[in-house]
């Protein structure tokens, strides 16, 4: 079970070596002993180093556990490799000096290839090989890091294994997901969350663009339009539908079967099957006064229409409906319509009017 991003510190890492202090923008992806680095200096794009964490210079140093981890990650890398247009791999360890090993921590070569390339060399340290050297520049490793963390995603969240993130916390996503290439999963708060990790419940879907913070949980059979932002903190029950371009932020709650677009504001809450189109917000926070304003709650089968703005400290009631372009800033009561700027109720229930 491969994790993803930069890899746990260990104690024992040496300093001088280069794989013991490794760049984390260029890790994929890695288990508890071994990660797999986009190599610095290339013969093609996506040339990969398979690396066991603990500093040792041989295969014959390793455990019986951390050389099945080494053989396990080559072979996801392997199988990225392939989804992303290679036709195979060279797999290549150079232990010990005698054999061309220059850095002194053991590491396996994942070398991309496609048919036809070079012409196969009678000896792995032809010159014909090694004259292809070239340094990737940052925006093809970042581009070709993404897309392979993005295969290994489609390899393994049918299994409900971790998958890959732009910081690093734990990400956890369900069997039967699907995760958009670009989506962007665990990106690092500003105020760190009490739970770091993001869970994602089986069965949802993450479109393209979506970026999810740290600590933000996702039920199951979720819809995440393109472009939707969820900020730290961020609770969403089963079947919510969240439309694109939606923002959500810090510590929002939100119901089952819910539907939301728009703005949600800092610590919003938003209650099983209502739906929410428009802005939930505050008039103020603590960042300018000393105190912080209660945030909104649409309540249990409530409607918040198209471009409406509900103030802080509103409570729209049970099955009530907030018409479009309607400013709220009073609490409505449940089952009842307000509409207009300022927001007027009627004393009659929904079903009454229709």
């Amino acid at each position: 079970m491969a994790s993803f991003g930069a890899p746990p510190t260990i104690a024992d890492r040496q300093a001088a070596c280069p794989f013991c202090q490794p760049d984390p923008r260029r890790v994929y992806l890695h288990k508890p002993t071994a990660y797999a680095y986009l190599a610095q200096d290339a013969i093609a794009p996506g040339q990969s180093l398979v690396i066991p964490l603990r500093h040792v210079g041989s295969l014959a140093e390793l455990s019986p556990s951390e050389l099945a981890e080494v053989v396990a990650l080559a072979l996801e890398a392997q199988a990225c490799l392939r989804a992303v247009g290679y036709d195979g791999v060279n797999l290549i360890v150079n232990d010990g000096p005698a054999a061309g090993q220059q850095i002194p921590h053991l590491h396996m070569h994942v070398l991309p290839r496609r048919a036809g390339d070079l012409a196969e060399p009678s000896r792995w340290l032809a010159a014909e090989l090694f004259d292809r050297l070239y340094q990737p520049d940052r925006s093809e490793f970042v581009s070709l890091r993404g897309r392979l963390q993005s295969e290994a995603v489609r390899g393994e969240a049918s299994a409900g294994y971790p998958t890959p993130n732009a910081g690093n916390c734990a990400i956890h996503v369900g069997s039967g997901c699907s995760i958009a290439p670009d989506v962007i999963l665990g990106h690092p708060a500003t105020r760190t969350p009490t739970a770091t990790e993001v869970r994602i419940g089986p069965r949802s879907v993450v479109r393209s663009g979506s970026v999810v913070y740290e600590g933000v949980r996702i039920g199951a059979g979720a819809d995440i339009g393109h472009g939707v932002v969820i900020r730290e903190g961020t609770t969403l029950g089963d079947d919510v539908y969240v439309l694109p371009g939606t923002q959500i932020h810090a510590d929002v709650t939100i119901g089952d079967g819910a539907r939301v677009h728009g703005f949600v504001g800092n610590g919003s809450v938003i209650e099983s099957d209502a739906s929410s189109h428009g802005l939930l917000v505050h008039r103020y926070e603590g960042r300018r006064r000393g105190d912080v304003e209660d945030a909104p709650r649409i309540c249990s089968g409530a409607v918040v229409g198209t471009g409406a703005v509900v103030i802080g400290g509103v409570v729209v009631g049970a099955g009530a409906v907030v018409a479009a372009g309607a400013v709220v800033t009073r609490s409505v009561p449940p089952n009842a319509v307000a509409a207009g700027v300022p927001a007027r109720h009627t004393d009659a229930v929904v079903a009454d009017i229709a």
